[in-house]
């Protein structure tokens, strides 16, 4: 409880200690986060971003990004010294390029972490790199035999790159975590592949379980995702209720902030205006 973090932070600190009770401070700061005492949480975490070590920058780029982005300019927190923070804000940027490089950079200083091979595959897939998802997410699994979330990610990437029969191999490996997210990601992923093996009816009932689910959650951003996801399959399997689908998916993802939704709303408007093009009459064309 918060009361017991105050008996363990001295009142009078030098830099150096600091550098040493961050961690502290910005547990501290989560904690009166967590009670919705904001302003007593801000000015903990700007102690604990005044001489932090690297898992702090790394968690309090996440506590910018998704809750005070108003401490960004602020902070002077050297993102530099956090390849899991410095990847983040290049996904956010939509520096693809830089992100995947920072994310292999990752991988590399922390091979038997899961984090750095999901993030990465789920960079390459959202960017339209699908065979590297499938790389980078087969890598992690080295080091993460059965990972939930891995395998997710593998089949989703090889889904995407059209290799079907690859995909629903893996599947069968697919072991579903306890958390309500992971089944979330399962239901979607195998929704896909049910519309990739043809089965729509089945595929839009995975898809609609996934959403269910969310709205369980509150969690707008992965309905958004789910949606998308569904319009992007009804599209590449060219039935009647893709334009629906579409339409559906871009008003849930409305004032959704995230870059997997812009990169997926990308690919989708890409399809639907190839999907709108006027076909040319073949009998009409002159040599």
């Amino acid at each position: 409880s918060t009361p017991s973090f105050k008996r363990l932070i001295p009142k009078n600190i030098n830099d150096i200690d600091l550098f040493c009770y961050s961690e502290l401070f910005e547990s501290y700061g989560m904690l009166e986060l967590e009670e919705g005492n904001s302003k007593s949480a801000k000015k903990l975490f700007k102690t604990a971003w005044a001489n932090p070590p690297e898992t702090v920058i790394t968690h309090g780029e996440w506590v910018i990004r998704n809750k005070f982005p108003g401490l960004r300019e602020s902070s002077n927190l050297e993102y530099e010294k956090s390849l899991e923070a410095l990847t983040w804000i290049k996904y956010f940027d939509l520096d693809i390029k830089n992100a995947l490089k920072t994310a292999k950079e990752w991988e590399l200083e922390e091979p038997y972490s899961r984090s750095p091979f999901i993030m990465g595959a789920s960079i390459a897939c959202d960017a339209e790199m699908p065979d590297l998802g499938a790389q980078i997410a087969k890598r992690g699994l080295n080091s993460n035999p059965d990972d939930p979330k891995l395998i997710n990610n593998l089949c989703y990437s090889l889904l995407r790159a059209g290799r079907v029969e690859e995909a629903d191999e893996e599947f069968k490996k697919y072991k579903l975590g306890e958390k309500e997210e992971d089944k979330i990601y399962y239901l979607a992923t195998k929704g896909l592949l049910e519309f990739k093996k043809e089965n729509l009816s089945d595929g839009r009932r995975l898809y609609s379980d996934a959403v269910k689910l969310c709205k369980q959650r509150g969690a707008s951003d992965l309905i958004a995702k789910a949606k998308l996801n569904l319009a992007l399959a009804e599209l590449e399997a060219a039935t009647h209720e893709s334009g629906k689908a579409v339409k559906t998916a871009i008003a849930a993802s409305e004032g959704l902030i995230q870059p997997d939704i812009e990169l997926l709303k990308r690919q989708i408007f890409k399809k639907y205006d190839k999907k709108s093009e006027p076909k040319k009459d073949k009998k009409t064309h002159i040599k």
